[in-house]
């Protein structure tokens, strides 16, 4: 699996948070946790890459109800980083 799928899939989920930015400081957090998550897979970071992953999933999973795509998107990326942990290091 290539990092472009995974980064590809926080781009998705950035270009749908971006929508809610204007509803506060926790969305805008949301997006540094997304740049964040996309500079430890550049750098090949991938256990911290999935520890942070899961805890954006864990943290947007509260409001499915309003933003499903949103979570569906950070689901993606939560296995897509999963895999990738799992074949880069046997885990």
């Amino acid at each position: 699996m290539s990092n472009e799928n995974i980064i590809k899939a926080i781009s998705d989920a950035r270009t749908i948070l971006q929508r809610y930015e204007i509803y506060g400081e926790a969305v805008r957090q949301g997006l540094k946790q997304l740049d964040a998550l996309e500079n430890l897979v550049k750098n090949g970071e991938y256990n911290e890459a999935y520890s942070l992953g899961v805890k954006l999933y864990s943290t947007l999973s509260p409001y499915r109800d309003y933003v499903p795509d949103l979570v569906a998107k950070a689901d993606v990326i939560k296995v897509l980083l999963e895999q990738k942990r799992e074949s880069t290091t046997g885990v």
